[in-house]
């Protein structure tokens, strides 16, 4: 029954006590039932502390000290019911029991004794088990902890967070986040367009070509190499005629006095591969002569 209490109203729960029931209030910090029933509890800084039983105190038998995690006390001077001191620490009362019509409602100033860690330490099992026996024939019996997320109002993870003492963690958590954002968002390089670059006009890549060569100071090498293409081309070339076999023959005769220059212009070698460039295009790759298809080598036949 750990989760009832802290969702209902404290006059709720108090009527509900009231009535016979019995209600076990873990309360390490101010919330709406304390403040129903006129108690406050003092908080104070955290460290073990033994809190020993009053003498003649209920609920005490073979437990007669408990271990706490802190040293925070209740003041009970403008309690609105009768309270009972059950444990105390040199700070003040730590464990009380307040009676409300036929029940019972007892009140812890700190939770750490309903804890796995706590239930082991000196006799914090056994007054727990002495808090359900007392209700035994009379009614139902509560542990409740969830009255500790009315002073937080809506209970948020930041809530809890800052009462945990967790808030650095929750900042550098945070700050990954915004890191991780930031570096995937962030731009790596210049923008790279996705538009399809237009083709190299051909004029201008023999252009680029030539000026490459003059650069290089390669000018008599780009000469031979235009050359043996042109000679390539006419070998390759049927029985030329007509103007053909004459622009041929020109080409050849500008190519011989070229190649004698012992550093060609970049004028001279654009205009002589544009030159040739020209040539074979009208009388070598004319188009249905340069993707012609091969005679066949055999007849086909049926099988």
């Amino acid at each position: 029954m750990g989760n009832q209490a802290g969702l209902i109203k404290p006059s709720d729960l108090q009527a509900w006590v009231g009535a016979g029931n019995a209600a076990v209030l873990l309360c390490p910090f101010q919330n709406a039932h304390l403040d129903e029933l006129g108690l406050r509890v003092e908080e104070v800084p955290k460290g073990e502390v033994v809190a020993t039983a009053e003498t003649g105190a209920p609920l005490t038998r073979q437990a007669p000290s408990l271990r706490m995690r802190s040293s925070a006390a209740f003041k009970i001077a403008d309690a609105k019911v009768p309270v009972e001191v059950l444990y105390k620490t040199l700070h003040g009362p730590t464990v009380l029991l307040a009676t409300l019509g036929s029940g019972r409602m007892i009140l812890l100033a700190d939770s750490f004794p309903a804890t796995n860690a706590g239930l082991p330490e000196e006799d914090n099992a056994l007054f727990l088990l002495n808090a359900a026996e007392s209700a035994l024939g009379f009614g139902d019996v509560i542990f409740d902890e969830t009255a500790t997320r009315l002073d937080l109002g809506a209970p948020g993870v930041m809530a809890y967070a800052r009462k945990a003492g967790l808030q650095p963690v929750f900042l550098e958590i945070g700050i990954l986040v915004l890191i991780a954002i930031w570096h995937l968002g962030a731009r790596a390089a210049p923008p790279v367009s996705h538009r399809p670059r237009p083709r190299t006009a051909i004029p201008d890549y023999v252009t680029g070509r030539a000026r490459l060569y003059e650069k290089a100071s390669m000018g008599r090498t780009a000469m031979r190499a235009l050359a043996e293409t042109l000679r390539d081309a006419l070998q390759r070339m049927k029985a030329a005629q007509g103007p053909a076999a004459a622009e041929g023959a020109r080409l050849l005769d500008r190519a011989r006095l070229l190649e004698r220059a012992r550093s060609p212009r970049e004028r001279d070698i654009v205009d002589f591969a544009r030159s040739i460039h020209d040539f074979m295009n009208e009388a070598i790759w004319k188009p249905g002569h340069r993707f012609r298809r091969a005679p066949r080598t055999a007849p086909w036949r049926r099988k």
